[in-house]
């Protein structure tokens, strides 16, 4: 019998092929032939899950997007509050190789988008993505208003997102850019936390 493929994980291979291209020579260089050459597959082989160029980069800048949920579904949930915010955002930063060739990638495939247009999606699911993430990491750590339909109570939980939202962006690129301030970005986003959760006057 013939061997059944494994399409998920060979596109997933695929990705991760074209993400080395991106990280070693620039996403200049990404081609159906340098992506193959990189995977150990035939152009051809390759053509037949991704027929163009601009397939692959999409597919390959979705596969991030699942890489990051899977890591947050993994999650234990028995754990304080807190700790599981920091946690589930920490997934955002370049903390270690694989979430810092994700944030590479991601940078250079915002720079491809005026060539993909449809990487533009994309990006806005990220960015929507992670601030609902944050909005869900405010409920989470604030009591409720008495009253739910306390227009300054939702609000002040939009703003402090939207701040949350902020610090991750700056600490992730911060954390690209020097490479070696793990500790202090996480004490850094521990703090923001902190503050979230104190209690309101």
């Amino acid at each position: 019998m013939p061997r059944l493929i494994d399409h998920d994980r060979r596109r997933e291979d695929l990705a991760q092929a074209l993400w080395r291209v991106v990280t070693t020579k620039g996403i200049g260089a990404v081609s159906i032939r340098e992506v193959a050459a990189e995977a150990g597959v035939s152009a051809g082989s390759l053509r037949h899950l991704f027929p163009t160029r601009d397939q692959l980069v999409i597919a390959a800048a979705e596969q991030m997007l699942r890489n990051v949920e899977r890591r947050i579904m993994a999650l234990p949930r028995d754990v304080p509050p807190v700790e599981f915010a920091e946690c589930a955002l920490a997934q955002a930063l370049p903390l270690d190789p694989e979430r810092r060739t994700e944030f590479a990638v991601n940078l250079a495939l915002v720079a491809e988008e005026p060539a993909v247009p449809a990487l533009a999606g994309i990006r806005r699911e990220t960015y929507d993505g992670l601030r609902q993430l944050c909005r869900a990491v405010v409920d989470a750590l604030r009591p409720a208003s008495p009253d739910h339909r306390d227009r300054r109570s939702a609000e002040e939980a939009d703003e402090a997102a939207r701040r949350l939202h902020v610090l991750i962006d700056g600490l992730a690129f911060h954390l690209f850019q020097g490479g070696d301030d793990g500790d202090w970005t996480r004490q850094t986003l521990r703090g923001e936390l902190a503050a979230i959760a104190a209690p309101r006057a």
